[in-house]
């Protein structure tokens, strides 16, 4: 998509509901945005399997 004439990429992560759970909206040639943002929805991952393992 274009943000103030800048094409940027929105990345979204969702649960298996389709539950958005994190969105990042990064210049297309910034590769290591695509690092933080696996690294983000790989925690919070983590934090939902520990809460839903907790039952």
């Amino acid at each position: 998509m274009k943000v103030k004439g800048q094409w940027e990429y929105l990345y979204s992560a969702v649960d298996s509901k389709g539950n958005a759970i994190d969105f990042i909206c990064l210049k297309i040639e910034m590769l290591r945005g695509q690092t933080i943002f696996q690294e983000s929805v790989d925690f919070t991952t983590q934090l939902i399997a520990a809460r839903d393992h907790r039952r």
